[in-house]
């Protein structure tokens, strides 16, 4: 299953992309914390069946943000995340076009300091953007010196060679390719503030709320198809609630009537309902009852499968 939206997340839908990496880096250990991980990621696919990317004509020139979060994953790891995307020469021209790339991945290592886990993010994003800009080159488009957005000063001081180094010679010997590479024209590192980092998202687990906000910032959300959301029913799957929007009583019918008599099929599916009820009327919170029914499967029922 991992594999799988791991292809939808790179193709149209990057919002998932933190998600799965923190579910795929613990499946081989999986505990009932990463079921429930699951379980809200594959709500929230259901949510956004329809999930579109815009791209726009441009000078194709590769831009890219880098960013990083320091110790915010198990064991002490810091994750990293970028943002590619094509855009115009000009920086007063610049457009915010579709991504083409965004990585997201955890640090193979501990990061002593915030600095050296930018740096790694750097280090991991600058990688992939030499396979990019030779690709580019290759379709005879050739590229002008890669612009590399960080919000980390010490960052960018490093790759330009700028600052003296000092307690930063701890610093993992790799990630002085960057500075080689700055040296050498291929990518000029800038800094700007965090709030302009479009990377930032992608290196961090965020707020259902912080993701609402964003989505628009990485996809095409005018004529979003989102999944609708009845009064009585929340159907947050893709396999559950075959018949949206019908009221409570059909959410708790027996096995035998939900898709009708068993002798119709001898496959079987599992349905999952989340039955709401109100527990508190002055603020309106909800608690989920799920229901769960292994119902005989009817190919000529109506189903929500994707």
């Amino acid at each position: 299953m991992v594999g799988t939206f791991f292809y939808k997340s790179r193709a149209v839908d990057p919002t998932i992309g933190v998600t799965l990496s923190s579910i795929a880096s613990k499946q081989s250990k999986a505990t009932e914390q990463v079921k429930q991980d699951l379980a809200k990621m594959l709500d929230y696919v259901a949510t956004y069946p329809n999930p579109t990317i815009r791209y726009q004509a441009s000078d194709m020139v590769l831009k890219v943000h880098s960013d990083a979060s320091y110790l915010n994953e198990e064991d002490a790891k810091s994750r990293v995340g970028g943002h590619f995307y094509l855009g115009n020469a000009s920086p007063d021209k610049d457009i915010n076009n579709g991504a083409i790339l965004n990585p997201t991945g955890i640090l193979k290592h501990v990061a002593s300091s915030a600095a050296e886990s930018e740096l790694g993010g750097l280090f991991s994003n600058l990688k992939d953007a030499t396979i990019l800009r030779q690709t580019l080159h290759d379709i005879g488009r050739p590229q002008p010196a890669t612009p590399v957005q960080v919000d980390n000063s010490t960052v960018a001081g490093i790759a330009n060679d700028t600052i003296k180094q000092q307690k930063s010679r701890s610093m993992d010997m790799r990630y002085h390719w960057v500075r080689d590479k700055v040296k050498q024209g291929q990518f000029k590192v800038h800094w700007d503030q965090g709030g302009n980092n479009l990377a930032d998202y992608f290196t961090k687990h965020h707020s259902p709320k912080h993701h609402q906000a964003m989505r628009s910032q990485y996809l095409q959300c005018d004529h979003e198809d989102t999944l609708s959301l009845s009064n009585s029913i929340r159907a947050l799957r893709g396999c559950i609630n075959p018949n949206p929007g019908t009221g409570p009583a059909s959410a708790r019918r027996s096995p035998d009537t939900a898709h009708g008599s068993s002798n119709q099929s001898t496959h079987a599916a599992l349905y999952c309902t989340l039955a709401r009820k109100p527990t508190r009327q002055p603020d309106q919170r909800y608690t989920y009852r799920r229901v769960r029914h292994l119902k005989p499967f009817d190919p000529s029922a109506p189903h929500n499968f994707r």
